[in-house]
């Protein structure tokens, strides 16, 4: 039995570029290889010891919903979600999802290399306007305590998928950091690609999730507080939300949503507030026992 699950409240998602340590040696200058022979539909090199093995993605519903609220009116947007993710791939052994743009002789190559690694473009207005595009990539700056890297197990084909349609509801923070909406979605859905693939472990039935809307939540709906900064003191104050007053927040407005699932992002470190400490060990939370409760979808 499966059912609407009331709230579900993530803030391990990463963005391009946030919480990355920059390295101006690590240039690299992605190619696309032949990939005759081989079980992939494209074979990117970024370096000698980052080669990775490429299936198409496919995440999106066709008919996806991207929402937002305009003057305190909620405005929906159909997208084609086949075109957002034409250019999307994956590679399961190495938990690697990214988009690739072929323009000019080269490729524009953005997404995730690995649990640690994250690839973009680099912004030179000197190149020419064909041959390779200089990328840089970023290692991500994990907390102590997150598990090691994800090993896959074979793959198995399965015609027994239960496929969950989710909701991603971001708020202001994290929506900042992206200059389209466009972009936006296809980050998402990069993301789930790699948690689908985590899912594939599942079975009778094999759960996969599809993701069918993006909301934007209205203007100040995030519960922030300001304490001092844990990992830096030196620094006096530091933004951080406060993930239970969150998710009943969030479960209260979203919480009846046609969607299985519904997801809260943000880019904003989450911390338990005690009397204005904050106590930064909190990833995520979720309501319990609400995917199976009686009464919802069967």
């Amino acid at each position: 039995m499966f059912a609407k699950f009331q709230f579900t409240f993530f803030s391990w998602l990463l963005l391009w570029v946030a919480d990355c340590a920059r390295s101006t040696d690590n240039v690299v200058y992605p190619r696309l290889l032949e990939a005759r022979g081989l079980d992939a539909e494209k074979v990117l090199y970024i370096q000698d010891d980052v080669v990775l093995r490429l299936q198409k993605t496919s995440v999106l519903s066709e008919s996806f919903v991207f929402s937002e609220n305009i003057n305190g009116r909620r405005v929906d947007r159909i997208m084609n979600g086949k075109e957002l993710e034409a250019n999307m791939y994956h590679d399961r052994n190495q938990m690697a999802s990214v988009n690739i743009e072929e323009t000019n002789g080269g490729v524009k190559v953005k997404g995730i290399l690995s649990d640690t690694l994250r690839i973009a473009p680099l912004d030179i207005g000197a190149r020419s306007d064909d041959g390779p595009i200089p990328h840089e990539i970023l290692k991500v700056e994990q907390r102590a305590g997150i598990s090691g890297k994800y090993k896959v197990g074979p793959e198995i084909t399965s015609s027994n998928n239960f496929y969950v349609e989710l909701k991603i509801v971001v708020d202001d923070y994290h929506n900042s950091a992206f200059k389209t909406t466009e972009d936006l979605v296809q980050y998402f859905a990069l993301c789930m690609k790699l948690v689908n693939i985590r899912y594939e472990d599942t079975s009778n039935p094999r759960v996969q999730f599809l993701l069918t809307t993006v909301e934007v939540a209205e203007k100040d709906f995030a519960e922030v507080f300001t304490a001092p900064d844990v990992d830096c003191p030196s620094r006096s104050q530091k933004r951080y939300m406060d993930p239970v007053l969150m998710i009943n927040k969030t479960a209260n407005v979203y919480g009846k949503s046609e969607e299985d699932v519904t997801v809260f992002v943000t880019s904003v470190d989450l911390a338990d507030n005690f009397d204005g400490t904050a106590y930064n060990h909190v990833m995520g939370q979720a309501k319990l026992g609400g995917l199976c409760k009686d009464g919802r979808r069967r």
